[in-house]
This record gives structure tokens, sequence and C-alpha cells, in this order.
């Protein structure tokens, strides 16, 4: 398969008009950058769920099934409501007691460029944002259950290696495709697409490998720079020392033996995650896509995209000046 090729089945923006810049107001918009066939994966989830239900209703139709089977199946549809909810009140208070909110009063650069991208991407509300202590781990998780707002979590570990940077560009990559997660709708009937949803197995894995393309091009809109997103994935991958060492080049490279592996293949359909070689490969055919199409000027910069005002990190060194507080960074 050929490069050209490749970004046009890989970039799925074929509806991109050339003469609407892409801006976020909503849902419609989003539906212009969504992975190609996230939706028709989210749509046979969908029919296997009204099977499911309409088998479980048949139930009810027996001749046999009385005061007693019905009591049994709410019981047990109860318990689980109730271990879900246990399970997410535990886990929230789990990090609330163990890490570090940030507001306007804790962190207010962070906080600043959350609600900027909360409110490009017109989330009703800006999602609590914590940072805990990340025992080595870089990747941050985002979790919008029995919550109107969702809880974003990023590691102390990745704040470290993304803060040497000087800026909150790459971090916004990160947390930005968290956001993009809310505001494409991800959680959105979260018990019919991801319990009922996962005994579709391969249908439910090729779904949320989608999602997370799908989030790595709303976090690289947020980021505002394809360099900085790339890196900021190569980061997850490499950490901070050889992420700015890492070649891209190479890295399609291996990304294109990896397309040629059928056991390479065997073991992505069977995952929930698509490789990261091929996430990071997938952004650059979907900037290449948009640049193509006048979406972004020939620079890489954005036009009408999303502007977001980021900002020095307080703790970091510009020109080898310490600065205090937080500098705004032009996007």
């Amino acid at each position: 398969m050929s490069e050209a090729t490749a970004i046009k089945e890989d970039v799925g923006v074929t509806e991109l008009d050339q003469e609407r810049p892409l801006v976020f107001v909503g849902p419609d918009e989003l539906k212009r950058i969504r992975a190609k066939n996230e939706r028709f994966y989210l749509g046979l989830i969908y029919t296997f769920d009204a099977f499911a239900l309409a088998a479980v209703s048949s139930i009810f139709l027996l001749p046999n099934f009385g005061l007693g089977e019905l009591l049994l199946v709410a019981a047990g549809g109860l318990s689980f409501w109730l271990a879900s909810y246990v399970s997410w009140k535990f886990l929230y208070w789990f990090v609330h007691g163990n890490s570090i909110r940030v507001s306007d009063s804790q962190y207010p650069f962070l906080a600043d460029v959350v609600r900027q991208a909360s409110e490009a991407l017109r989330l009703p509300s800006v999602p609590t944002v914590f940072v805990l202590q990340g025992h080595g781990l870089l990747e941050l998780f985002v979790a919008k259950r029995f919550s109107r707002r969702g809880m974003i979590v990023i590691t102390s570990n990745l704040m470290d290696d993304l803060a040497v940077t000087g800026d909150t560009r790459r971090l916004m990559m990160i947390v930005g495709r968290q956001l993009g997660h809310i505001a494409a709708g991800h959680f959105h009937w979260w018990f019919l697409k991801d319990v009922v949803g996962a005994l579709t197995f391969l249908l439910h894995r090729a779904y949320k490998r989608r999602c997370h393309y799908t989030a790595d091009r709303i976090g690289y809109l947020i980021c505002t720079s394809i360099e900085d997103s790339e890196k900021a994935l190569l980061t997850l991958t490499v950490g901070r020392q050889l992420a700015p060492e890492t070649s891209l080049a190479s890295v399609g490279e291996q990304a294109a033996e990896y397309d040629e592996s059928a056991w390479a293949h065997f073991h992505e359909w069977l995952s929930a995650y698509p490789a990261m070689i091929k996430r990071i490969r997938g952004l650059e055919y979907f900037h290449q896509g948009l640049v193509a199409k006048r979406v972004l000027a020939s620079s890489g910069q954005p036009i009408n995209v999303v502007r977001i005002a980021h900002h020095s990190f307080a703790f970091a060194r510009i020109n080898t000046a310490v600065i205090a507080g937080s500098a705004v960074v032009s996007a």
C-alpha cells in the first residue's frame, strides 16, 4: 500500500470542506474527525444490545415466569448497579484523598488550559482534575460514570516528564485526548457499550481502538502542534530523555513492518488499544490530511481550529531564567 493510499484510508477526513474551517461547535463538528468506522462498529454493538434486550425480555413471557423470578432478576440488576456505584465512589474518594486537586488556587496555569480546552470542546462542565503520585506510571486516565463532570487523573511522573518541554502543549495533548473521549460521547450509555457491548468481543475491541484514534485527533487539535503531539505520545513510550531523539521516519518504517505481520494483526484484533506506533503514524496521517484539505496551513499552524493560550510551567527554566507563576505562550 502506498503512503498516499494509507493516508486516504487512515485519515477519514473526506467530509471536510475546504471552504469551511474545522471549529468545535459540538457533536456535528466532531463527526468530521472521528476515526473511520467508529460509528459503524458502535452501530453493530447497539444492534447486539437490541437483540440481547429482546432475548432477556422474552423470558418474562415464559408461562412459568412468576413474581419470584421477577424479583430475582430485579435483585441481580440492582446488585450490579450498586456494585458499580460503590466501586466508582471508592475510586473517586481514593483519588481525592491521595492526590492534589487542580483549581484556580492550585496550579492555576493547568486549571486554565483545561478550562479553555473544555470550553473549546463545548463540554457542559469542566472535569475535575487531580495530580496523583504515579509510582513510575506515565499514562493518565479519565473516568465518567455516575458523574456529570467526570474526573481526569494526571500522574506526577507524567507531569515531571512533560514539564521539561517548558509549556503545556505536550501535556495538553494527553489531557486533551481524555477530554476528547468525553466530548466524543465515549462515556454515553456506557453500560450498553462497555458492559453488554463487551460481549461482542472483537467488535467491541475494534470500536474501542477507533475511540482512541478519535481521542488522539482531538488531543492534537487541543495541543495545536503536530510535533508536540507526537513527542507527547513518544514520551509515554520511551520516556522524556529518548523522546526528542526518536526518528519519526523510523517509527513509520516500524509501523509498516507491523502492518505486514499477520501475528501483529491478530494481536491487535484482540486488543482494545491500538499499537502506539500506529497511533503516532495515524496522527501524522491525520495532520497531513488536514493540510491537504486546507484546514491547516502548510506551516502546520491551525486555521480557526482551537485557540488555546498555553502556559509555561511555573517550575520550568526558560532562557536559563526561573520564572515565577506562569507566562502565556501564544498557540
